[in-house]
């Protein structure tokens, strides 16, 4: 039992709700895009074991705030429209259960994808990348 999803899609939500969420061991699924979140949250967002799905496109996110953090047991990651690089990629493929993640309208290239997915050991299955 307990609270398995949670969106605050479009709200003020900043890092201090992602530290108090991430007390909440059970969340699956964490929506917050459009908030005002910034990379001090990624390192927040990784306390949570059990977390499978998240979604922070549109926010103050950039590569800095990846580096080190591991999501054990997410499978989807929205990080569309933010801040992050070429040079986030590796260790966006270094996510162990990670199969889609959407980099949509960011500064990674066509050219880091195809470097970053020759890097890790099994594919990533979907990768959305547009212009």
């Amino acid at each position: 039992t307990g609270l398995w999803g949670l969106s605050l899609n479009e709200t003020a939500a900043d890092d201090s709700v992602v530290a108090a969420i991430s007390k909440l061991p059970t969340l699956r699924q964490v929506k917050m895009r459009g908030s005002k979140i910034t990379d001090a949250s990624l390192a927040e967002f990784a306390k949570l074991r059990e977390l499978l799905t998240l979604d922070i496109g549109g926010s103050a996110i950039t590569d800095a705030g990846f580096k080190g953090v591991v999501l054990p047991k997410a499978t989807s990651l929205s990080i569309h429209r933010t801040g992050v690089t070429d040079a986030v990629l590796g260790d966006i493929v270094k996510q162990p259960a990670l199969t889609f993640a959407n980099v949509w309208k960011t500064g990674v290239t066509k050219e880091g994808v195809a470097r970053a997915l020759g890097e890790r050991p099994t594919s990533l299955p979907k990768l959305t990348l547009q212009d």
